[in-house]
């Protein structure tokens, strides 16, 4: 906008507005930068950042002022989308602690058990409590495994490997690690 005033550029109520930036950043003999929407013709509002100094006569008296637009379209789209996938580790991360802390209190529940009781309980008794802290060590086992193979696959990017599976061995596996819990709350 060489050469052009504020008038020559903006619409009045804008134009108006950046006059009167302008006048408060060559009486101050200072520098302003601010954020604003620029609408164009094309792409419609554009976020953007104005840069803005003074320049000098030989004297040293203010001349006028120059100043830069930074469109901001791309940074605000990346912004968005590192808030949405902060917003999905977090819903990520709460979902596997909730998945460790099942097999985990079955764990401290069967050992808080097996230790007070240990004495009144049978072989068979006792033999159950310890199959079940394999069991459910072996489902933190296969959640942290899991978990450090997304962590991996987000470090380096994802292969997919396709492979035929059993569904019924699949969904079997699954229900096992809902099988205590539902032990626990009587659910058959």
């Amino acid at each position: 906008f060489k050469g052009k005033t504020v008038y020559e550029c903006w619409p009045e109520k804008d134009a108006e507005m950046y006059h009167q930036k302008d006048l408060d950043l060559m009486d101050k003999n200072d520098t302003q930068q601010y954020e604003f929407q620029l609408t164009h013709a094309k792409r419609g509002p554009q976020p953007g950042i104005f840069f803005k100094t003074c320049f000098h006569n030989d004297d040293g008296s203010v001349a006028g002022s120059v100043g830069v637009f930074f469109n901001l379209s791309e940074r605000k789209q990346w912004e968005k989308k590192l808030i949405e996938a902060n917003a999905a580790k977090d819903k990520f991360f709460s979902i596997i602690a909730h998945d460790l802390r099942n097999p985990l209190h079955n764990i401290i529940f069967s050992a808080n058990l097996l230790y007070h009781e240990y004495a009144t309980f049978d072989d068979g008794k006792r033999k159950e409590y310890i199959r079940r802290f394999y069991d459910n060590s072996q489902q933190i086992d296969t959640l942290l495994a899991n978990l450090l193979e997304w962590a991996q696959s987000q470090m380096e990017g994802l292969v997919p490997h396709p492979e035929n599976i059993d569904m019924k061995e699949f969904i079997d596996t699954c229900l096992e690690f809902s099988a205590e819990n539902a032990r626990k709350k009587d659910i058959t």
